[in-house]
């Protein structure tokens, strides 16, 4: 709501420098202009002419005029309106910027906290085993529990040995596939290189014979 504006000066009332003052024709001036408005003498008294309506007001003194206070009342609901107003803006970016905050929330504390649980239980079960082991031990005799511990490492020793025997049985193989590569290769060359010697001897051959039946030939005509 728009506060209501001095008719002289167009400055919005207010209740410091600005009070509106009400004339006794029914208008409302602010104090400030009624300081600065020309006065005359009518029959002995000082009076004012209205700026609106240019009827003549008894002047005194500004202080002396009521206030309007119906204006007064006015302005404060209209403020309360404003305020409340701003403060229902306020509350909506609020919101808005909760509501982009939530998943980053989401994701900085509840995922925090799941995670958390997760390796509380984790340590948990961790220590519950190593208590469980540790009476175990505790009550079974020494001679079972260095059979225990032994057949342990052993099987610990057996899973590292596959591994390694597996390992190894991979380098075997890739070793042997290169070296038949190798051989194959080898082979298939050389049978190639002979192949085309071969072929050489043959042609050389058959060029001679063709040679010396043209010579007989030509020596009996």
């Amino acid at each position: 709501m728009e506060v209501p504006e001095c008719p002289v000066c167009w400055d919005s009332f207010d209740r410091d420098t600005h009070m509106p003052r009400l004339l006794r024709c029914g208008h409302t001036v602010c104090q400030l202009c009624l300081k600065c408005l020309p006065t005359e003498m009518r029959l002995g008294q000082r009076c004012l002419r209205c700026p609106e309506c240019r009827i003549p007001c008894v002047w005194r003194r500004v202080h002396e005029l009521p206030k309007n206070y119906i204006l007064l009342r006015v302005m404060d609901s209209s403020s309360n309106t404003d305020r409340s107003q701003s403060i229902l803006r306020m509350a909506l970016s609020f919101l808005s910027d909760v509501q982009f905050l939530c998943p980053i929330a989401n994701f900085f504390v509840v995922d925090t906290i799941r995670s958390q649980r997760l390796l509380k239980r984790k340590l948990f079960d961790l220590a519950t085993l190593t208590c469980i082991s540790s009476l175990v031990l505790l009550f079974v005799p020494i001679s079972l529990a260095y059979v225990f511990l032994a057949w342990l490492t052993a099987a610990i020793g057996f899973l590292i040995l596959l591994c390694l025997a597996l390992v190894g049985i991979g380098f075997c193989a890739l070793l042997f596939f290169v070296w038949g590569s190798y051989h194959i290769v080898s082979i298939v060359y050389k049978s190639y290189k002979f192949l085309l010697k071969k072929g050489v001897v043959l042609y050389e051959y058959s060029l001679s014979l063709f040679g010396g039946f043209s010579y007989v030939t030509i020596k009996r005509k």
